[in-house]
């Protein structure tokens, strides 16, 4: 005879063997860990196995006057579309993120708009034990400091990315002042004259606060406007093995005041994905 215990049971025993494979998952080797991706140079000298963090962290960046040296970071497939279904995660690989890493390991702040922060569902920045260490050698605070451009701050204020870094939202005296109330619980609000937070302002705002090396993460309009006002001193495109079909020509809305020269100064690979840094050519 069946009883109702009987499924109890059995999905109790179900809900007992699911815990305890994750249990043995979270205390196996790292050896059984996904393998860190290799990467080769190809531009301007030819290597094997080198290291991501390294290749960022040497580059020579002379601080401008004023402001941080800016660093963009972009992702496009083969046909330059920047984005499926209106996030970056079918285009990024293992390879991708491990650079993502390094270049945030590097920054001393990490710039990005409310859109994108929403769109890619940003979460806590952490680093690894070697980057974290590499970056108290070198002076930096344990973590960049992230900091987000919104007008009206329309974003999850309970997100681990807000509540476990006291970040910086640059907004406009236009914020509804209860929003504004509510953000200044968990981060600190910067606000700007004028319905529109500018590019220069903020740069300005970071170095007055020691940042040195800003990491931009996009997105389009933000990126457009520090090309706008001529500073992006330093370009990183990932160009991921996709061909998706139906993008938007271009990885920027609009078109800039008037082109801007930079110098290729390194190409990687690994995992079929390129990397390309440029430098602003300012001679």
């Amino acid at each position: 005879m069946t009883t109702e215990r009987e499924p109890r049971r059995s999905r109790r025993a179900l809900v007992q063997k699911l815990q305890a494979q994750e249990t043995a998952l979270r205390r196996a080797p790292e050896s059984l860990a996904p393998a860190r991706p290799t990467f080769r140079a190809l531009f301007p000298d030819a290597a094997d196995d080198v290291d991501p963090d390294d290749v960022v962290a040497d580059e020579l960046r002379e601080i401008p006057d004023g402001r941080p040296w800016v660093v963009l970071n972009l992702i496009a497939s083969v046909d330059g579309v920047t984005s499926v279904g209106g996030d970056t995660s079918a285009l990024s690989h293992g390879a991708d993120k491990a650079m993502f890493a390094s270049l945030r390991a590097m920054s001393d702040a990490v710039l990005v708009g409310a859109g994108t922060l929403r769109a890619e569902q940003y979460q806590r920045i952490g680093l690894d034990e070697r980057k974290l260490m590499a970056r108290r050698k070198r002076g930096q605070a344990d973590i960049p400091r992230l900091a987000v451009v919104s007008r009206k701050a329309e974003f999850d204020l309970a997100s681990s990315v807000i509540t476990g870094g006291h970040p910086l939202i640059y907004t406009t005296e236009g914020i509804n002042e209860m929003r504004a109330m509510q953000v200044e619980v968990v981060a600190e609000l910067m606000r700007f004259p004028g319905d529109k937070v500018r590019a220069l302002s903020i740069l300005s705002d970071l170095f007055d606060r020691g940042c040195a090396v800003l990491l931009c993460e996009g997105g389009p309009s933000l990126a457009s406007e520090l090309f706008n006002v001529d500073a992006v001193d330093e370009v990183h495109l990932t160009i991921s093995p996709w061909l998706v079909g139906g993008g938007p020509a271009g990885l920027f809305p609009g078109s800039f005041s008037r082109p801007r020269r930079y110098e290729l100064r390194g190409v990687l690979e690994s995992e079929g994905v390129l990397f390309g840094r440029w430098i602003r050519r300012r001679r």
